[in-house]
């Protein structure tokens, strides 16, 4: 155990400083932890904090599931500026989910409209234009960008992940998973929290064939890569922040 949060943590993110960052939704905060799981600070957000990737500057995108916007986050200053505005919802709880950065964009799974975006960034960090990636996904709630530049889309719906191929618009279904939660690639592996199992599991999407990792998590979600090389896990049910091995 890294950490034991009180509250409802969810996504986690980890800085080049090798802090992490943690979203509590439920809670209304966002938490920064040190190397050792020390809350450094919280800072409130009544907006349904998710998602969260980290700039160059420090800064941080926020994905706010109640108004379904990204915003932009200052820690020095503690202030939220809107980003990127998607469209309505009908609940508080059918708003962005997961984000992910790629290079100098990041990957914005519409949760609502079942859809993913890439928004670029600009050198001033506002947001540009959002390409759109892929429709017709049902609820996508995290996304990631494999070498061979086609995409890996989790969803909260069978068939739990998809994977859209380069310049191609229409996705076809990985696997029989039911409904994921979060997305993590490293050295040729893909990691993913598997709410309808309880677990983490460790994906050869090549040969299509998952294996699990940890089982019993009552409601795994966000999983992150450590400077040190090991993963860490979050727990939201039992408030556990968790470290393990990757695969070797």
């Amino acid at each position: 155990m890294l950490a034991h949060i009180s509250g409802d943590p969810d996504d986690i993110t980890a800085a080049p400083s090798g802090h992490l960052w943690l979203s509590d939704r439920n809670g209304e905060r966002i938490l920064e932890l040190d190397t050792s799981g020390k809350v450094l600070h919280t800072y409130f957000d009544r907006n349904g904090p998710e998602g969260i990737v980290v700039l160059d500057d420090g800064k941080l995108i926020v994905a706010q599931q109640v108004p379904n916007r990204l915003d932009l986050f200052d820690p020095k200053t503690a202030t939220f500026t809107p980003w990127l505005q998607l469209g309505a919802t009908s609940l508080p709880t059918d708003g962005v989910d997961g984000i992910t950065r790629e290079g100098p964009a990041v990957l914005v799974p519409d949760s609502a409209r079942g859809q993913l975006f890439s928004v670029g960034i600009d050198p001033r960090n506002a947001a540009q234009t959002p390409v759109l990636i892929a429709g017709g996904l049902g609820r996508p709630v995290a996304a990631l960008q494999l070498p061979d530049a086609s995409y890996l889309v989790a969803v909260e719906n069978d068939p739990g992940l998809w994977r859209v191929p380069t310049s191609i618009t229409t996705a076809t279904p990985v696997s029989g998973l039911h409904s994921l939660d979060d997305l993590l690639f490293v050295n040729g592996v893909v990691y993913a929290t598997d709410l309808a199992d309880h677990s983490l599991i460790a994906i050869d999407v090549a040969a299509g064939k998952a294996r699990t990792l940890v089982s019993g998590a009552m409601s795994p979600q966000g999983v992150a890569l450590l400077s040190t090389g090991n993963l860490v896990l979050v727990d939201s049910s039992d408030g556990l922040v968790a470290l393990l091995p990757p695969c070797r």
